[in-house]
């Protein structure tokens, strides 16, 4: 559709005699009251046509890449799709920086080893809390070094709250997500300090050890749930070995493979290896991988070409302004207004309190939060909520468009005076993407969102749409007038990002986009200066 509603192109995704077929353990009411809710953006939807269809149990292939922009859409569309096929969701791995063959066997604490030093650690721990904060007794009861050491050893599994202490050995193995090193071999190195500063290395227990488990692909494929591999091209380099033979099983070119356990050793008790056979794949199981575009940043890489071959990326569409209003929408009431509108325009146009009717019973159709009550208020108020985020989807768009010297408008050169202002590092700070919805939205819930003024003589002076002694104080206040309190944030957005990086030229261009979108008075971009 064009951004005014009206037929660009027509593409069926589903008819009557071609209906689209969801597999899923939820009834039928809470599938369609989570896809109306969630659902994907316009631009979107030929591809999540595609992943719902490639779930079907009949289909051999199981997988989809998806490579885009960050902030496009990628991750929320599997996790969709995981919502409704099953009751508890898509297993997701963040694949950034990992080793892939943890997907097949993970390595834990092998408490096993030294069952004795475990206990008796936490039988220490339990004692130091029941001090409850006698700092003299806690030192007495554990050395203060060895709780600065298992702060740093077992990172995010560990946490200290008023003067307790608490480890969550299941959350080991991610505890140090942004170093290099293994977050066991980190955890393994620091206990074993602790064991003998605190004498229970001599309790007659093993050397301190780690032992390999079942990883999520086998999880996720035993219990038949989708799988999402977040920013695969991201993961450790030189591991991405592992995957060839998997995912020939995965996208149906082999009934069977197997994957070996590379750290099984003689006398444990852990799996040689893992036979993966489709026969025995439980029903909605589907591997969704997702990759950000090579250019964005230096972590991100080319897959391996004979993988790369085997898992044939599907590139996410860009944003259109019916992308972005739909988005507008979401946030603003929980349903995608203006999507819902457009689809049936001519309908809704005879019989607008029946639009009204139907938004309401599908805002509240199996949902089981908490429903806002100025999200009902907005449905209410549907023709103004159209209004508001047709003109903020208007300069989001747009401003993409500005702040990233590789888009259409730049390539056309009308943009070119522009360029000197919008560096590589400019550039991803400023990107805009739908993310920037939420952080707008949160922004503006906040009290009195102020647009700090130009820093340069000359600069254009903003006029408050709000006056400061009228500005709400509470947040049913800041609701009532919740499209001001965008545009303020949005125009303090500017203004940080432009005026005071001295970035003028730039800064004009978007102060004129805002004024065409209906943002800010026309009037208040005539004083502004010469972008030369």
């Amino acid at each position: 559709m064009g951004s005014n509603g009206t037929p660009k192109a027509v593409r069926y995704l589903g008819t009557l005699q071609k209906p689209l077929i969801v597999p899923s353990e939820l009834s039928l009411d809470e599938v369609e009251g989570i896809l109306t809710r969630n659902m994907v953006t316009p631009e979107m939807q030929r591809q999540f046509f595609e992943v719902i269809n490639a779930i079907h149990p009949k289909n051999t292939r199981r997988a989809m890449y998806t490579k885009g922009t960050a902030g496009s859409g990628k991750t929320f569309q599997g996790e969709l799709a995981g919502r409704i096929s099953s009751k508890e969701g898509a297993l997701k791995i963040d694949c950034t920086n990992m080793n892939l063959n943890e997907l097949f066997f993970e390595m834990v604490l092998d408490f096993n080893s030294d069952k004795r030093f475990y206990d008796a650690l936490d039988s220490k721990i339990e004692k130091y809390n029941r001090a409850d904060g006698d700092k003299q007794q806690q030192d007495f009861i554990l050395n203060p070094m060895s709780v600065d050491i298992l702060s740093d050893c077992l990172g995010n599994a560990f946490s200290s709250e008023n003067g307790k202490i608490a480890i969550d050995w299941a959350a080991v193995k991610h505890a140090h997500p942004g170093e290099t090193r293994d977050s066991i071999n980190i955890a393994i190195e620091g206990l074993t300090k602790v064991s003998a500063k605190e004498g229970l290395d001599n309790l007659g227990g093993n050397t301190l050890g780690m032992a390999a488990q079942e990883g999520p692909a086998w999880q996720a494929y035993k219990e038949g749930r989708m799988l999402i591999l977040d920013e695969l091209n991201r993961a450790k380099r030189g591991t991405y070995g592992v995957l060839h033979d998997w995912m020939l099983f995965v996208n149906g070119d082999t009934q069977e493979c197997l994957i070996r356990n590379p750290l099984k050793e003689k006398g444990d008790k852990s799996k040689a290896a893992l036979h993966f056979k489709h026969s025995e794949m439980g029903c909605g199981h589907f591997v969704y991988m997702t990759g950000n575009d090579e250019g964005d940043s230096d972590e991100v890489m080319e897959l391996p070409e004979a993988l790369s071959s085997r898992v044939v990326p599907d590139t996410v569409a860009q944003s259109t302004e019916l992308g972005w209003q739909h988005r507008w929408c979401q946030a603003l009431t929980g349903l995608p207004v203006s999507t819902l509108y457009y689809m049936q325009r001519p309908v809704w146009d005879k019989d607008p309190e029946a639009f009204g009717e139907d938004l309401i019973r599908r805002r509240k159709q199996a949902e089981t939060k908490e429903i806002p009550e100025y999200h009902m208020e907005r449905l209410g108020r549907w023709r103004d909520v159209l209004q508001a985020t047709a003109m903020l989807s208007k300069f989001m768009y747009g401003a993409a468009k500005m702040v990233n010297p590789e888009s259409d408008w730049h390539k056309s050169g009308t943009l070119a005076h522009l360029l000197d202002n919008i560096d590589e590092v400019f550039k991803k700070e400023s990107a805009m993407d739908y993310r920037k919805i939420n952080y707008f939205t949160v922004k503006a819930e906040q009290p009195k969102p102020i647009v700090r003024p130009p820093q340069n003589e000359g600069d254009i002076e903003i006029v408050p749409l709000l006056s400061e002694k009228d500005m709400p104080e509470t947040r049913e206040g800041i609701q009532s007038k919740f499209g001001t309190h965008i545009s303020y944030v949005i125009l303090d957005w500017i203004m940080i990002n432009t005026y005071e990086r001295g970035k003028d030229a730039l800064g004009n261009q978007l102060m004129r986009l805002a004024a065409d979108c209906g943002l800010i008075e026309p009037s208040l971009t005539e004083g502004m200066k010469s972008d030369r």
